[in-house]
Formats: C-alpha cells, sequence, structure tokens
C-alpha cells in the first residue's frame, strides 16, 4: 500500500554538530566551536502558496540528534477536493539543516480522500507516524508508517485498523523510553464501540 521513500538534504547533513558554524542559517555568539551548543539555528522547513492549508503540524526530536517535522496539507483550488497529503521534514543534526520537504502518504492521492489526527512517535532512530483516513464517505481507518532511520527511509503504508465499513477514530500514538510503541483508536461497530490497542515490542 505504499512505498519506500528517501530523499537528499538541500545542505549538508555531518553528523559532527560543529559544522553548521559556517552555515548562514546558524549563529554561535561565543564564535567558538567548543560551545557549538550555544548556536542559534533558523530554518525555513516549507512555503506553501496561499490556497493550501496546513494543519496538524507535530515536531519530535530524539537524542541522537534526529528532528522531525509532520504536517497535513490541502489545496484548496478546487473547492476541497484534492486529497490532504501528508508531508515530512528531517533534520539528521539537531535542526541546523532539513532536508527538502516529501510528500509521505500515497494511499489515496487519486481520491479526495481526507486525513485528520497526524501524530508521531520518536525514539532514537526508531520513528513512527500515525494518521487517520477516509476510506469511504465518512468512514475513516487508521494508517501507520514506521522508519528506522530517523525518517531518512520510509516503509510502506499499513492499515492498521483496516475496516471499511466501522469508523477508527480518536487515535492515540504512544511509547515509552524501553522502546515500546503503540496505537489505541476508539472503533464504531453496529452494535457499540470497542478500545482497540495495537503494539509493537510489547
Amino acid at each position: 500500500m505504499g512505498t519506500m521513500l528517501s530523499y537528499n538534504f538541500a545542505q549538508a547533513s555531518s553528523m559532527n554538530p560543529q559544522s553548521s558554524y559556517n552555515s548562514p542559517n546558524c549563529v554561535n555568539n561565543t564564535n567558538s566551536t567548543a560551545f557549538y551548543l550555544n548556536a542559534r539555528c533558523h530554518n525555513t522547513l516549507t512555503k506553501v502558496s496561499n490556497t493550501t492549508i496546513i494543519t496538524d503540524k507535530h515536531t519530535v526530536a530524539s537524542a541522537g540528534w534526529h528532528v522531525v517535522t509532520t504536517w497535513l496539507q490541502q489545496d484548496t483550488t478546487l473547492n476541497g477536493t484534492l486529497p490532504t497529503q501528508v508531508w515530512i521534514s528531517v533534520s539528521q543534526d539537531g535542526g541546523q539543516s532539513v532536508n527538502n520537504a516529501t510528500e509521505l502518504a500515497l494511499v489515496s492521492n487519486s481520491s479526495d480522500a481526507g486525513k485528520r489526527n497526524l501524530q508521531s512517535l520518536l525514539f532514537n532512530e526508531e520513528l513512527y507516524i500515525s494518521w487517520e483516513e477516509e476510506v469511504n464517505p465518512g468512514i475513516f481507518d487508521l494508517f501507520l508508517v514506521e522508519s528506522h532511520d530517523g525518517g531518512i527511509t520510509l516503509g510502506a503504508t499499513e492499515n492498521v485498523s483496516n475496516n471499511p465499513t466501522t469508523e477508527s477514530r480518536d487515535s492515540e500514538l504512544w511509547g515509552d523510553l524501553t522502546g515500546k510503541w503503540g496505537l489505541t483508536w476508539l472503533e464504531d461497530l453496529p452494535d457499540g464501540t470497542t478500545i482497540e490497542m495495537d503494539c509493537g515490542r510489547c
């Protein structure tokens, strides 16, 4: 249901935290590479037209210098009939530089499928991104994408709830410092509502 995605960084993405001092995006008031943690950096992750709506922006970071920002994006030029897209931008050097923003979710781009409730979780280089997507009119399923290198490459999109006749909603993506992660959500059935959980490393 998805494809492996990878991309090149717009700027040099050396893991050396001192490499940004010659970058116009970073200012080190100490003027000393020995105090690189005093540097302040600013980057523009994306720019869209005034007919495009951005919602559900999330940024997560790990101690391994990975910073990942995701958001939902929709062009409104066709009265909202274009699909809502999931976008991602990744930094490998603590935010000193960022890659070109890339569309992540390729599930329903041939339709006007809506997406909502975008969430992300990052532990070291383990990245999980989830959202709810309309699979039938008024019916949403829960989707997940994993990365094991901090968002540099992304696995196939997985439909976690995978029931096109019942509503999946109010999903939560959770994890702990041991690397355990999971999803909980509500599933509206014809005869009631259940709380469902899907977990990894559990």
